[in-house]
This record gives structure tokens, C-alpha cells and sequence, in this order.
């Protein structure tokens, strides 16, 4: 996926996956959108 992975969004900005998620979810971000 786009958040996963080692060139993911989560790595990028040094989050775990699961914290990106959480985060994305608190701001309203769905995760199709980063498709």
C-alpha cells in the first residue's frame, strides 16, 4: 500500500503505520484518498 511499506507515508515522516492511521482518522483523512 502507499501508507505502508518503506517508501510509505508512514516511514516518511517517521511514523508507525498504525499511528498514521490514527492521526488520518482524526483529521478526517480517508485512506482512498491517498490513492
Amino acid at each position: 500500500g502507499v501508507v505502508a511499506g518503506p517508501k510509505g507515508a508512514a516511514q516518511r515522516l517517521g511514523l508507525k503505520r498504525t499511528t498514521l492511521l490514527s492521526r488520518m482518522k482524526r483529521l478526517g483523512i480517508d485512506k482512498s484518498a491517498l490513492i
